[in-house]
């Protein structure tokens, strides 16, 4: 995007709000800046990373149809 549609002092690491297409907010981390022109990534914070969860069962009971 134009560097120029965003607020003066926007930084590489910064987030940003901006409204989707469905007029919800969406939140983009600004990734690269070069020259008059500024990468958004809307990608979730945790994206291509590998998760690893520890979980702990609790209870067990039988089926249901």
């Amino acid at each position: 995007m134009p560097k120029s549609d965003f607020p003066p002092g926007v930084k590489v690491g910064g987030q940003i709000q901006r409204i989707g297409p469905d007029g919800e907010p969406r939140y983009y981390f600004v990734t690269k800046i070069k020259g008059p022109t500024v990468l958004l990534d809307g990608n979730h914070p945790l994206c291509g990373k590998a998760l690893r969860f520890a979980v702990k069962v609790v209870d067990v009971r039988a089926a249901t149809a």
